[in-house]
């Protein structure tokens, strides 16, 4: 997670802080003393003004953009259990489901070990939860990835899943990149929902890759700054419109939880501008 400087966009900015938790760039960010949250187009307009990476991200989502295909046509009308790899089949279903619902359980959740290793925490906590012979701590994660005090790029999140968790654990480079407009569009949130379900029901989470803005939506205990951010997303619920996550920012700041239900909707607006690894 990561912060940069922002302009007076909610009133007036009172508190300064240094936010490096894992993400993107590291630079001073000013947080408001009295949130006003911003509207979606708000939000997005903000992101479209200063968004450094936004040619990488694309280009990141477009050469996995074939792979992503072909992951939708493989296993979206397979059952989980013809659709796993032999590694995978032989454990047992983690999946927690019902009727408009399914879950993982366990879902693996750590606190990210230094202030900006929310990607290498993310790529183990993935690592521990999906059955299978993959197993990597934060350390070997975060030395093999590259990741630096500027945090750990799309293109190495979805590498190291690949490397870590993908090839052991399902016989190929099962994850791929997804980015997302700064305001989503419904296609973009539809197809977000579509993959977290394919990845749910075989047994894997999906890497989420936050950004959240001065008053904005944050995820739950996250401070009222910019902050960029890996997180492990492993459930979904149609019926009350949220989702299950576990966020590795518990070692950052005590007001997080390990796991949350989320709106779905505000998951996917803060997954605006960068996107997800699925």
């Amino acid at each position: 997670m990561k912060s940069r400087l922002l302009p007076a966009l909610v009133g007036l900015m009172t508190t300064i802080a240094m936010v490096t938790v894992g993400g993107g760039m590291t630079d001073v960010a000013m947080a408001s003393s009295s949130p006003t949250r911003l509207s979606d187009s708000a939000v997005a307009a903000y992101k479209a003004q200063h968004d450094t990476k936004a040619a990488y991200v694309r280009a990141v989502a477009a050469a996995y953009a074939r792979h992503n295909a072909q992951k939708r046509a493989k296993y979206g009308s397979r059952s989980a259990t013809a659709a796993r790899s032999a590694n995978v089949a032989a454990a047992p279903l983690s999946v927690v489901s019902g009727s408009g619902w399914a879950y993982l359980s366990p879902l693996n959740q750590q606190g990210e070990q230094r202030s900006y290793w929310c990607g290498p925490a993310t790529v183990s906590m993935v690592a521990w939860t999906v059955p299978g012979p993959s197993n990597v701590n934060q350390s070997t994660a975060a030395s093999w990835m590259g990741t630096n005090t500027s945090g750990t790029s799309e293109g190495q999140e979805t590498s190291g899943l690949n490397h870590f968790v993908g090839v052991p654990d399902y016989g190929w480079s099962f994850y791929g990149f997804v980015s997302m407009n700064g305001n989503p569009t419904s296609s973009q949130r539809a197809t977000f929902l579509s993959d977290l379900k394919i990845d749910v029901s075989l047994n894997s989470p999906v890497a989420g890759d936050a950004w959240e803005v001065v008053g904005g939506p944050h995820l739950v205990g996250h401070p009222n700054q910019q902050i960029f951010h890996w997180f492990e997303i492993g459930g979904w619920n149609t019926n009350n419109g949220k989702s299950y996550y576990a966020d590795p920012a518990t070692s950052v700041w005590s007001t997080v939880p390990p796991y949350s239900w989320f709106s779905t909707y505000t998951m996917e607006t803060i997954l605006g501008g960068r996107g997800y690894a699925w």
